[in-house]
């Protein structure tokens, strides 16, 4: 089984939900519950999650896509839409499943 996890926005408690299941999916990845890990956030935020640590080097089962879209934290439709596409775009390449 495959797993996505999707953040578009970054810092605060969007980075600490990313972070909380970190470990989670390391533990089923290596016990073989889960095949692949794909983290899916922004350029901006796989840079903070690097600087905090958070992140494990990219491995074949567990890899990082940080080319999410940016939006604004209050989005207008126009960004939703942009949004929709790139999440879309991110599930698409990692094939969650």
């Amino acid at each position: 089984m495959k797993l996505q996890i999707v953040e578009p926005m970054s810092g605060g408690h969007h980075s600490n939900y990313v972070a909380a299941l970190l470990p989670s999916t390391r533990a089923l990845t290596k016990s073989g519950l889960l095949s692949h890990v794909t983290v899916t956030v922004t350029r901006p935020h796989k840079e903070l999650l690097d600087t905090l640590q958070l992140l494990p080097e990219d491995t074949p089962r567990f890899r990082t896509d940080a080319r999410l879209a940016s939006v604004s934290a209050s989005p207008t439709l126009a960004e939703r839409k942009t949004l929709f596409d790139s999440v879309r775009a991110c599930g698409t390449r990692a094939s969650p499943g």
